[in-house]
């Protein structure tokens, strides 16, 4: 804790090393994200599972689907602008976030299915 506190603030700024993590884990999360978004693509159109359904059923789902996804990389966005801001490291948003897109992926599929 001393060394830190010897440090200046323009040093401490100089250490982008921990910015690196959140960036790290966020490429895994945008690879998870490709692979659930490709299942739930599957499970949309390629199963029938959804091939009598009415259009307002599939933008249900879809918005089910797409809209956490889409505030859960905001999420992920804004996590590493902050972590880059206040020189922390915050990877453990980026896995918050895949978590959150794999619920609204499971809490969709239910929806096409009629679980709900």
């Amino acid at each position: 804790m001393a060394q830190r506190d010897s440090l200046g603030k323009r040093e401490q700024a100089r250490r982008p090393g921990t910015v690196y993590a959140t960036i790290a884990v966020a490429v895994i999360q945008v690879v998870a994200t490709i692979v659930v978004s490709l299942m739930f693509t599957v499970d949309m159109f390629s199963l029938g599972a959804c091939t009598g359904c009415p259009d307002q059923a599939q933008k249900t789902a879809q918005l089910i689907f797409f809209v956490p996804t889409l505030a859960m990389i905001a999420l992920t966005i804004g996590a590493m602008v902050l972590g880059y801001a206040k020189n922390r490291s915050l990877s453990w948003v980026p896995l918050v976030a895949s978590a959150g897109t794999l619920v609204a992926y499971v809490v969709a599929r239910n929806y096409i299915y009629g679980v709900i």
